[in-house]
């Protein structure tokens, strides 16, 4: 019986995860910035909140399960899976025309989400060494970086349209 070696390529995986943390959280402040665009367009302002609900809702339930689900069955191929499905359902976000189709697919997201990170923060302490675990709290300040940018975005964007004049309908290309 042979055992086979692996090596870990820490940068590499470092950069992975906090570009999917980043991913993840930077897609807050994309839609909270468009999401008076998204209604318009939509034509479902009475559903408004749905949007952030169903997405902080299927978010907060699936950090447990997966955190679990890592354990039993490994963390990169769940790690890949949420990250897969992150991105399916935003680029179905994008394709959505009508506003309980965009619901739906941001509560898909938030599946996806959910899982990005605590299996992200718990491969970052499995691949560090003891001495270097400080740096597990590098994507974790990345993406709380990130959320204030989205709050500062959020009330920055009315001002940002009295500048500029109305925003055009890119907001598709935004969600992508």
């Amino acid at each position: 019986m042979t055992s086979t070696n692996r090596t870990t390529n820490r940068p590499l995986v470092i950069a992975s995860i906090m570009a999917s943390m980043a991913m993840v959280a930077i897609e807050a402040t994309i839609v909270s910035t468009v999401m008076p665009q998204i209604a318009s367009e939509l034509g479902g302002l009475h559903l408004y909140s749905w949007v952030f609900a169903s997405f902080l809702l299927a978010q907060t339930a699936m950090t447990v399960v997966f955190g679990k689900l890592s354990d039993l069955y490994g963390r990169r191929p769940i790690f890949i899976w949420a990250v897969s499905l992150f991105l399916v359902a935003s680029a179905l976000c994008g394709l959505s025309q009508e506003m309980w189709q965009f619901i739906l697919f941001r509560g898909l997201q938030g599946l996806g989400g959910g899982a990005v990170f605590p299996v992200a923060l718990a491969v970052v302490a499995r691949t560090m060494p003891q001495m270097n675990i400080f740096i597990v709290a590098m994507p974790l300040k990345v993406a709380v970086g990130l959320f204030v940018m989205a709050l500062a975005m959020r009330e920055l964007a009315p001002l940002m349209q009295r500048v500029f004049g109305a925003l055009p309908a890119y907001w598709r290309a935004a969600v992508f």
